[in-house]
């Protein structure tokens, strides 16, 4: 069974998603790893120890990372990079021109649901070429 978390990111021009799909030990590594990121910034820049590691908040210096350094929040971002680099990971991502959506049909389909069921079929095609199932992961967006 792939873990499969999804997250999206977007502006009033265009809406994007990533999966980043993972096997059970992976996740488990992946996990402590992230852990042990937080932790550090949490001994190091004196953050609360329920930190979340936010890649908005991380380099809009928002929440928890109000008054950290730019570099030491680089540093930080770098870590999670690297942490899931060092795993068995896939992400496959989808996005789109909002914009371009509007001028081109006259009542578009929300952006949130055309990226997410562009990025659930790669999702299923490549839990289905590995032979496995997928359980997706999503917060839930307003509207």
């Amino acid at each position: 069974m792939l873990l499969t978390y999804v997250d999206e990111s977007y502006t009033d021009s265009w809406f994007a998603m990533a999966a980043l799909l993972v096997d059970g030990p992976a996740a488990v590594a992946l996990t402590d790893e992230l852990d042990r990121v937080a932790a550090a910034a949490v001994k190091a820049y004196g953050l609360g120890a329920g930190v979340e590691l936010h890649g908005h908040e991380i380099f809009h210096a928002g929440g928890a990372w109000d008054g950290v350094p730019v570099r030491a929040r680089v540093g930080v971002f770098d870590d999670v990079v690297e942490a899931v680099a060092a795993q068995d990971i896939r992400v496959i991502a989808r996005a789109m021109d909002v914009v371009g959506q509007r001028a081109r049909y006259h009542a578009p389909d929300p952006p949130h649901t055309v990226v997410l069921q562009h990025l659930l079929e790669r999702v299923d095609e490549c839990a289905t070429g590995l032979g496995d199932y997928a359980l997706v992961i999503a917060d839930e967006v307003d509207g």
